[in-house]
């Protein structure tokens, strides 16, 4: 690498390289030794922070010299925060199993607590919806019911099957997920070769913007034993496996996960030029317009010149998103037919929703 470390500790290494470096291995019981100076740490700590690799990062500082700097110190309120966090998300989703069970409705839990179950510490990963995979027979349903004054206390992201996170049908999910205990009741999470899938396709469909997101990935690739079935994970299109070994592959080359007992090591070997660019782009900017909720319409069309210049801003979309979104491959081919399908894509749908288009819901 050509970057350099100047003699008080700074460095010119871009802050995706330094996240990368120290959210490596993170996920283990027993982290490898950070490899930044304190003055790096300053500069990723809030990028970690917002970005959700916090806790994560202050799990590899514990019982280091970096441990008592003021950015650790940052970063373990992250890790207090989480731990809390934790406690009440895993209050909610046993409240949101009971409040389905009476209509026959059992979901498959995904991402968050079925994630963060397998870490050290399930403070270490960051929580947000509590998402669940519903039968599609089911899921108006189970909508209605979530829609009800009781189910509006609760943050739930509803799937439609696994809606776009996997193309395997929800009855063969259904089947082959785990029942796991959590507090008083039993909760479905998928098995693990589908749950690996599924994280490395949502984390794919964001941009790869969340270095947190490939974490989880290193540690499901890590814990996954030689019972894994990495034919059953790699199921289905072809398009799609390679997105997933192309996934795991970029959690070995930037996170350092071992996959040397996997069938990906050629992958990871061979990954196309863009991808860990395009990744490393992201992290830099964890906040970056992909990312944020848009203003309101209204708000949006008293300030024309504004949208104008927020459309123009979002080209080029990201290549990994605009990938995925068109069902591409991921090879050494440019991304540029890709960015630009889901770029007018993206503004069709933007301009369909003003009023007096025919795609407007307004009546005239």
């Amino acid at each position: 690498m050509s970057e350099t470390r100047d003699g008080d500790g700074s460095s010119s290494i871009p802050p995706s390289r330094l996240i990368a470096s120290l959210l490596s291995g993170a996920w283990r019981q027993m982290p490898p030794a950070p490899k930044l100076t304190t003055a790096e740490l300053e500069r990723i700590a809030p990028l970690l922070i917002k970005s959700g690799g916090g806790a994560l990062a202050f799990w590899k500082l514990r019982g280091t010299p970096l441990e008592s700097t003021t950015a650790a110190q940052d970063l373990k309120q992250t890790y207090r925060l989480y731990t809390l966090q934790a406690a009440i998300h895993e209050r909610e989703i046993a409240q949101v199993i009971k409040l389905l069970k009476p209509a026959g409705i059992a979901p498959v839990l995904v991402k968050g607590w079925s994630v963060a179950r397998k870490f050290p510490e399930p403070a270490l990963r960051p929580y947000g919806d509590i998402d669940l995979f519903i039968h599609p027979e089911q899921f108006d349903k189970a909508t209605e019911i979530l829609s009800s004054p009781e189910g509006r206390k609760f943050f739930v992201d509803l799937h439609k099957g696994a809606d776009h996170l996997d193309t395997t049908p929800f009855d063969v999910l259904y089947e082959r997920a785990q029942v796991v205990g959590l507090g008083d009741e039993t909760v479905r999470v998928l098995a693990d070769e589908d749950h690996l899938r599924v994280l490395c396709v949502h984390f794919l469909h964001h941009g790869g913007w969340r270095p947190a997101g490939l974490c989880d990935i290193g540690l499901l690739v890590e814990s996954s034993g030689a019972s894994f079935d990495w034919e059953a994970c790699l199921t289905g299109d072809k398009k799609r496996a390679g997105w997933v070994a192309c996934t795991v592959a970029l959690a070995h080359q930037l996170l350092g996960a071992d996959i040397s007992e996997t069938p990906i090591t050629a992958t990871a070997a061979n990954l196309p030029r863009w991808l860990v660019p395009a990744v490393l782009r992201e992290w830099n900017n964890p906040v970056s317009i992909d990312h944020v909720v848009p203003p309101p319409l209204a708000k949006r069309l008293s300030h024309p010149f504004e949208t104008i210049k927020a459309i123009r801003r979002r080209w080029p979309p990201n290549p990994i998103q605009a990938t995925i979104v068109m069902n591409g491959a991921f090879n050494n081919w440019p991304r540029i037919i890709y960015q630009a399908g889901n770029y007018v894509a993206r503004t069709a749908k933007f301009l369909a929703k003003l009023p007096g288009t025919a795609g407007s819901s307004q009546k005239t």
